[in-house]
């Protein structure tokens, strides 16, 4: 069962007349980083297990050969739901097993690969659903596990290679129990559990005291040096491709999922303190020129931030929601508006709060959707105005055809010493005909684009 009843350090008040269930929700400890891996990954249909490699399956949800993104979809959310403590494993398989009945997908399948024409077929059972279930929720513990080892690593800074010590353990699993190497070694890279298809094998975090001990809780002698990377080749036939794979671990399971996913979200958090630091020209250069390739995870961060903030976990921290474009630039130059970098922020308050409130009141709130889209939106902007009255600029962003038109103001820092950011001001709704009039009346420029 993946509800664990936890209490937490303070106790929170119990109410009265709590049924079971409601009393396990008050005490469960949720598995904050695990449920994120699994959030974070977009869905990718493929024909092969072995289409995406190692680590693109941070970045990615695909169960092979099952070609409706819907169902892939659906059973991405019932994991999640599972690894956060809403839903047993039973419970999942059931409601997953009746999803794919009822979707046509129970049984045998033929599907069409449309890159050969060949007629594959694929087989969804009882067996091929307690693999994915093991697979998905074992990787996504074991990344959200070196998250906290990461974190604790002063406390813990080592790692303990562990078996279960049956007569299903791989031979060579076996011979890495009591293994035990610094957090920040290589060997980790490719050989953090789960090694292969059905491992479960795990790391346990050690402290200097019982690493000078020699000897694990059992007893057992531990063994400090990392074994030579036996590396043997392996064919890919369905990419072409020779890869080189630890002895030992199944091909495609040679990496970590929580550094390959800490990589990528570093790298987004990278290229946002830069932006935050560089002239506005070059600022909006290097981000036009990284955004292609970062797009999915900033599209993550964004998304994740919003849930923190709707869930009162940090209230501090501002997300980004995009950088200015050199042609924004030039146009509020002709205003005399010259920001000194091009990051555009959204603190929390614009999204849950007073300010938040009033919106909702006086109906020109953004939906939940607009929000989650807003960085998108922002970027596909049609129009950039100028309110002479705020001195700041007003964004008109895509709309869905009906008449208020969703719009983001923006306060700019123009004047040295630098100590703040870029912050959106106001993020609602205007009906279109105020727009024209507050144009008509020369209250608003209209720099580039339309108002319709």
């Amino acid at each position: 069962m993946p509800t664990r009843i936890t209490p937490t350090p303070i106790a929170p008040a119990i109410p009265p007349n709590l049924t079971p269930q409601e009393f396990a929700q008050l005490f469960r400890l949720r598995p904050e980083q695990a449920v994120k891996f699994l959030e974070n990954k977009g869905i990718n249909v493929t024909l092969d297990w072995r289409a995406m490699w190692q680590d693109e399956h941070t970045r990615a949800f695909t169960i092979s050969r099952l070609t409706s993104p819907d169902v892939l979809e659906t059973i991405q959310a019932k994991l999640v739901k599972s690894v956060a403590g809403d839903l047993s494993r039973k419970d999942w398989t059931k409601q997953v097993r009746d999803l794919l009945q009822d979707s046509g997908w129970w049984g045998d399948i033929e599907v069409i690969d449309q890159a050969t024409g060949e007629v594959l077929t694929t087989r969804f059972n009882a067996n091929r659903l307690r693999l994915i279930y093991d697979v998905n929720t074992r990787t996504a513990s074991a990344a959200g596990q070196w998250e906290r080892f990461e974190k604790s690593k002063r406390a813990l800074p080592y790692l303990r290679y562990v078996t279960k010590r049956d007569e299903k353990v791989r031979e060579q699993h076996r011979s890495w129990n009591n293994l035990v190497l610094p957090v920040d070694h290589p060997f980790w890279n490719t050989h953090a559990p789960p090694n292969g298809w059905n491992c479960r094998c795990s790391l346990v975090g050690m402290t200097q005291n019982d690493y000078d001990k020699g000897k694990s809780p059992r007893g057992d002698s531990l063994y400090k040096d990392a074994p030579d990377l036996d590396l043997k080749p392996w064919y890919n036939k369905r990419t072409g491709k020779t890869e080189m794979v630890p002895a030992g671990i199944d091909p495609g399971w040679a990496y970590n999922p929580g550094k390959a996913g800490m990589r990528r979200d570093g790298m987004a958090k990278l290229v946002e303190d830069k932006v935050t630091k560089m002239d506005a020209p070059i600022g909006a250069s290097f981000a036009s020129q990284v955004r292609p390739a970062l797009k999915e995870i900033q599209k993550e961060r964004w998304s994740q931030w919003l849930a923190q903030v709707r869930s009162g976990i940090d209230r501090n921290a501002l997300g980004m929601l995009g950088v200015v474009t050199m042609d924004d630039l030039s146009l509020l130059a002709s205003e005399r508006v010259v920001p000194l970098t091009a990051e555009v922020m959204v603190r929390p308050g614009i999204v849950s709060g007073p300010k938040a409130d009033r919106h909702a009141l006086e109906n020109d709130a953004l939906t939940s959707e607009q929000w989650e889209n807003l960085p998108e939106l922002f970027e596909q902007a049609k129009a950039l105005l100028f309110d002479k009255k705020s001195g700041k600029p007003l964004w008109l962003l895509p709309g869905d055809g009906r008449v208020p038109q969703l719009a983001v103001e923006v306060d700019f820092v123009t004047k040295k010493p630098k100590q703040t950011v870029n912050a959106v001001v106001s993020a609602k709704t205007y009906a279109v005909e105020e727009i024209k009039a507050r144009i008509k009346g020369g209250e608003v420029v209209l720099l580039r684009g339309s108002v319709e």
